[in-house]
Parts: C-alpha cells; structure tokens; sequence
C-alpha cells in the first residue's frame, strides 16, 4: 500500500465503524471476523476459500460470492470489468499484487501483451502464476492489472516476496501466526499455519523455537493438532514443522514425503493449504473415529 501511495486503513475495532455495513474479504470462517465487526451487519461475502462448519451465521439473506480461483482479488478485478468501473493505478497495484502473491508467481519471463481484452487473454498461458489453485482468470486478471500499473512484474514481484519473506526483527510468534488458520473437520480442531519465503534458510535453523512458539498457540487455541508450513516460493518446495507424535501421525498418513531432520517433513511440492494440505489431512480426519 505504501508503494502505491494508499493509507493504511483504520481497524474495524474503531468505534466509529459501530454500526456500519461489511463485507467479508477472503474468508468465511466466523473466528475470522474481525474485532468490531457486528456479524448481522455484514452485507456480502466474497471468498475463494471452501464452507466448512464454522462459516458465520447472519438471520438475514446476504449476497455471496464464492468462486474456485486463485485468489479473492482475482474476482474483486472481474466485479470492475462487470459493473464497467474504472479501477485506478493505485488499486490495479493491490489487487495486482494480491493475485500475484496468492497464485505463489515464479520468477520467471512472462509474454509481452498489448490488449486487456479478456478473449484474446484466454488464449495466452501464463506460466510463471504457478500455484496448483491457479486459474484461467488469475491468468486473465494478471494481465489486465498488469497493463494498469504499468510496472515490470519481475521487479515487482522479486520486491514483493522479498518483503513477505523479511523476518528481520519479527517475533517467532508473529512468524507463525501472520498466516494462521484453523479448522474443524470430523470433529478434530486442527490449526495450519504457513510462511512463504524465498530464504527458508533463516527460518528452518531457528526450528526449535519454532516448534516451542507452535506448543504454546496450540494450548492457547484449544486446538488438537498444529500444522506448520515453511514453502519455499522460488522452489516450489515446502517442509511441514511437525510439534509431536500425534501431528508426525496425521502428516506421515496424509503425505508423501522424507523426514529431513527430526521434526522436520520435507513434502515436496505441496505449497498449498486450500489445495494441497487440507483436503489429503480431512480424508485423514474422517478415516479416524473421534
């Protein structure tokens, strides 16, 4: 946001915004609402993410959204182009780089394009948006945005991952809970939480307070199982944290894969939670009596 010249937005806990109307922005989950959020005022949803048991509730019939794309700002870029909105520089940046980040975009040499127009974008493949969630329309609304802003998406892109993958002066805490989410499948409240980086090195080393930091959210979260994800964005290689004997059991039967180091479940080229990860561990929770 900074570098597009946008102001960071006030939270939803102001009071000011007591009373006002929402719509909830890539989840569904009702632990995901935000602080100050009346669930009752919430007008729309608009997600990419599947409906499990703890969706949110609301009395009233509410407009939803929910598509299997790569990324909820894939859909907020067609929801312009339907309603024929302009959508500005600084805007195209974020929903730009949101595309990019949730589709893990390789560095790699793209296409040149000149033309926004969404058939001919049907007929180009982009290669280098490499997430197992991607679709023909993260494609499409790469391209569009792309041709917005007007800046090369190799620099950008480089700028970005290295500023998600900068864990300099962040707690281990923060580390782990900046991506965080939990689940309840077959009666097993499990939570997952994932780092993308393109330096796994100054995160894998430091495993050990990893795993310590990991042990105190789990009995914090009243959770049964704590996952955790180190994916290597330039790789396409992920290594799963695993705090004891019951997640080891879950992973082991769930994925194919090496330990590398104790604790430590090199999973290959499974980088995605919604994709990747949930549902082989929900086949494994439903095979289990609880």
């Amino acid at each position: 946001m900074e570098y597009f010249g946008l102001p960071v937005p006030v939270l939803a806990s102001n009071p000011l915004f007591a009373e006002m109307d929402w719509c909830l922005l890539d989840h569904n989950q009702q632990d995901k609402v935000p602080v100050g959020v009346n669930v009752e005022n919430i007008v729309c949803v608009i997600d990419h993410h599947q409906l499990l048991g703890n969706a949110i509730e609301i009395s009233e019939p509410r407009m939803v959204d929910i598509q299997p794309w790569g990324s909820t700002t894939t859909i907020l870029t067609f929801k312009y182009l339907n309603a024929k909105k302009t959508i500005s520089r600084p805007v195209a940046g974020c929903l730009f780089a949101g595309v990019l980040s949730d589709t893990v975009y390789g560095l790699l040499v793209s296409p040149p394009f000149s033309s926004i127009d969404a058939n001919a974008l049907l007929n180009i493949t982009i290669r280098n948006l490499r997430s197992p969630t991607t679709t023909e329309y993260d494609q499409m609304a790469v391209k569009m945005l792309e041709k917005i802003v007007g800046i090369n998406r190799e620099l950008f892109v480089e700028g970005l991952f290295k500023a998600k993958s900068n864990v300099e002066g962040l707690s281990m805490e923060t580390i782990t809970t900046t991506d965080y989410k939990s689940f309840t499948i077959n009666g097993v409240h499990f939570g997952f939480g994932v780092i993308e980086t393109t330096n796994p090195e100054d995160i894998l080393p430091r495993k050990n307070e990893l795993i310590e930091v990991l042990r105190k959210i789990k009995q914090e979260e009243q959770v049964s199982l704590m996952f955790f994800v180190v994916v290597d964005v330039l790789k396409l290689d992920a290594k799963m944290i695993l705090i004891g004997p019951e997640e080891e059991r879950a992973a082991l039967a769930s994925f194919t894969g090496t330990m590398v180091a104790p604790s430590v479940y090199d999973v290959g080229s499974l980088v995605s939670r919604k994709k990747d990860f949930i549902p082989p561990l929900s086949k494994f929770f439903k095979s289990e009596s609880h």
